[in-house]
């Protein structure tokens, strides 16, 4: 039998959800806190690894055992509030060992799902990017709808089940982002202490599509149609890889034309964060070092982003200048249609849009032989397997010449080399 000893009781641990190294790059952990020598939580303080290090980011939990089993809750951002809980749930835990019944503290304490999902979107605010805090928020005012407010603690595998017909059958959802915000669910529900509700064949199957990338015609084609400060846009999305929020904040002291290099870096007084925290810096080709040298002589002194509106501020209309050029350069599909207008008639295709650049940056370095730990780095990416997506095979002419290559006629004879 499994009994927890009697001094460990009424004993509660405080910790603290952080994000911390791991051998795979990051990842979040909860983590003791370190304490000062009056036994108060030094704030913001935890130990990893045995070390103490400052982690602003995420919310405190307190940690005891019931059943012989881990029980774990949320108390907050404030470490003076964390401190006051787990005295509290102390107290508790030691009356119920002596018998004394506390009439109606757990249902007086009982955390709602309301509440647990508000507490999440909130941290999700100060540690994500506005985009994806957005659709945090949505996943989980979905999921509220679905299964409306209850004690977190009764949450069961229906109500997620439940959730997936929901997003399917009321809000028309496809397979891919019913499993994006099942899994916002799941991040929410384990930061709260509870998980393996679902099983592995309750998850949602999609099919993972394969990167899209532009062919060498269609990106001569294309930048052969833009003039001026626009065919610099589209060159330094196509030969950086970057994000289209990180050209957006991109700033000339990120643009090193000495050691040829440009960063992504954090721009908190811009309102600007790299995904997942992530700086990282990638080489600048010689074409791209012209373009931005001619750039920076022509653009207005004293302007701080490298790409700006004519008043200074953030350009917003990238996608759209992006499917004006393809509209004018005839390069749209002609068979697609958007909901703006269908592609045969204007600039609304499909098949341009800028995450496409980004794609087409990867594949083609890892075409010409880039290792995948540098392209790794250079996309920022967290794993390997994010960037071997864009290993992909030849096609079209390249795919072609290949073929073409393997089945070489003898050039005397006319025949082929094999038999």
């Amino acid at each position: 039998m499994n009994r927890q000893p009697k001094a460990q009781a009424s004993r509660v641990n405080i910790t603290k959800y952080v994000k911390v190294a791991t051998a795979n790059g990051e990842g979040w952990r909860f983590c003791p806190v370190v304490r000062s020598t009056n036994g108060r939580i030094r704030a913001d303080y935890v130990l990893v690894e045995g070390r103490a290090e400052l982690h602003k980011e995420g919310a405190y939990y307190i940690e005891w055992y019931a059943a012989g089993k881990r029980r774990r809750e949320s108390v907050g951002r404030n470490p003076l509030d964390a401190f006051a809980a787990a005295e509290r749930k102390e107290q508790i835990l030691k009356n119920a060992a002596l018998g004394i019944q506390v009439v109606g503290e757990d249902k007086r304490k009982q955390t709602m799902l309301s509440e647990a999902c508000q507490a999440f979107i909130d941290d999700t605010r100060l540690l994500k990017r506005p985009k994806t805090h957005s659709q945090y928020k949505t996943a989980l005012e979905y999921f509220q709808e679905s299964c409306l407010d209850k004690p977190l603690s009764s949450v069961e595998r229906t109500d997620l089940t439940r959730f997936m017909g929901f997003l399917a059958e009321q809000k028309k959802l496809e397979s891919r982002t019913i499993w994006n915000k099942i899994q916002v669910v799941i991040s929410m529900l384990k930061a709260n202490g509870i998980t393996r509700l679902l099983r592995q064949r309750d998850w949602p199957r999609y099919t993972e599509s394969t990167p899209e990338v532009f062919t060498a015609d269609e990106i001569r084609r294309f930048l052969g149609n833009c003039e001026g400060e626009r065919r610099t846009v589209f060159e330094f999305f196509w030969m950086t890889g970057f994000r289209e929020q990180e050209v957006q904040y991109v700033t000339w002291p990120d643009v090193d034309f000495i050691h040829r290099v440009i960063r992504v870096k954090a721009k908190p007084k811009l309102g600007f964060i790299p995904k997942d925290w992530e700086e990282r810096e990638v080489p600048m080709s010689d074409q791209l070092y012209r373009s931005l040298r001619f750039h920076k002589a022509k653009v207005r002194t004293g302007c701080l982003l490298v790409f700006a509106t004519s008043n200074g501020q953030v350009v917003h209309n990238f996608l759209r200048q992006c499917k004006s050029v393809a509209w004018h350069a005839g390069l749209n599909c002609g068979s697609c249609y958007t909901g703006q207008g269908h592609c045969a008639s204007g600039p609304y295709c499909q098949n341009w849009f800028l995450h496409k650049f980004r794609e087409t940056f990867a594949t083609m370095h890892l075409r010409a032989g880039v290792d995948l730990r540098t392209v790794q780095e250079w996309m920022g990416h967290k794993d390997l397997e994010s960037t071997s997506r864009y290993l992909q095979p030849a096609r079209g002419r390249e795919a072609l010449a290949l073929v073409n290559n393997t089945f070489t006629l003898n050039s005397k004879t006319g025949d082929s080399l094999h038999p």
